[in-house]
């Protein structure tokens, strides 16, 4: 008979990709709400890129595993699963794959796309005979690990305390300094990034040809004002290449934002049956139809309370369930 483990007595080490600088805001909300309910959470970034710099990195977390006692082992990326797996000894091994990691790039030339497939059944081979679970954001990744037994659909969850709707948009807009007589799309990315789209948005933007309305942008934007942006918006619009489960429509949906997307992710099953929110077709001219109605019904959403099921409190009782299962 299994003993029951008390969250108090869970050691957890969260590995993660640093290589950008910094960890991913989703990674530190995860960790910060394990803390909170008990668990010890450690972090080990992997600062170091590539096949090479991925076996230096195993051989710096197997020295630090000999040090430091952990019940399981959290990676978060495929990469970082490859090189807890090499350095874990006995520790249990969680992997969340998180988007590019198993889609690829889309926009890449041919010989890279050829080699993203082979990337990608090794990943998924690899999560089948050697992770104990593994993570994916969504249905469509989940189809594209087929056939992986040992996998659940898993997004990460919002923080309803940070991310909630305000009740005076142009107090809003003050705060952030955005025009107050003007319709704002919010492009939830930095413009920069290739697999995000950003001319896709801008093409079907200026076919609207109304100078009342402007796209805005995420650009290096602190997490303390997230939500002065999403209700300063009158609309998020995404047009990306992929994504796993991203974090910015569930934040809009948490502040009642309208939303239209590209059918990336699992954005169509996040914004489904919600008023003002719609999947739209990767061109100019069905995005620009959409943005029309949209903007015309000036209304916001009941996108809240259509995503309390991903409420970050309630994400993370699952997580620890989890976690508990395998330790």
């Amino acid at each position: 008979m299994k003993k029951n483990i008390a969250t108090s007595d869970m050691r957890i080490l969260f590995v993660t990709s640093d290589v950008a600088g910094k960890m991913a805001p989703f990674n530190k909300q995860q960790a910060v709400a394990l803390q909170k309910e008990g668990l010890t959470v450690d972090h080990f970034r992997i600062t170091e890129s590539g096949i090479i710099g991925y076996l230096k990195a195993a051989k710096r977390l197997r020295r630090y595993l000999k040090e430091h006692s952990y019940s399981l082992i959290h990676a978060h990326y495929s990469y970082c699963g490859w090189v807890a797996d090499l350095a874990r000894r006995k520790e249990k091994l969680v992997v969340s794959f998180i988007g590019s990691d198993i889609y690829g790039y889309p926009d890449a030339h041919h010989i890279k796309k050829r080699l993203w497939t082979v990337i990608q059944k090794l990943t998924c081979l690899h999560a089948q005979w050697r992770i104990d679970l593994t993570l994916l954001m969504s249905n469509k990744m989940k189809k594209v690990c087929s056939p992986l037994k040992k996998g659940i659909i898993f997004p990460h969850g919002v923080d309803f305390n940070q991310y909630f709707p305000l009740d005076d948009q142009q107090a809003a807009r003050e705060k952030i300094g955005w025009p107050q007589d003007k319709k704002i799309i919010l492009f939830p990315a930095n413009p920069a990034r290739a697999v995000k789209n950003f001319p896709l948005a801008k093409k079907a933007v200026d076919l609207l040809q109304d100078d009342q309305v402007i796209l805005k942008s995420f650009i290096n934007v602190p997490n303390d004002l997230m939500n002065f942006y999403y209700n300063a918006a009158d609309l998020l619009l995404m047009t990306s290449l992929h994504e796993g489960s991203p974090c910015v429509i569930k934040e809009a949906m948490a502040c009642n934002l309208p939303i239209i997307s590209t059918d990336v992710g699992d954005v169509s099953e996040i914004i489904a049956n919600t008023d003002g929110c719609s999947i739209s077709a990767p061109n100019a001219e069905s995005l620009k139809s959409t943005i029309s109605l949209i903007l015309k019904n000036n209304m916001r959403t009941n996108g809240r309370e259509k995503v309390k099921r991903l409420e970050l409190s309630s994400v993370i009782q699952k997580q620890i369930s989890l976690y508990k299962s395998l330790i």
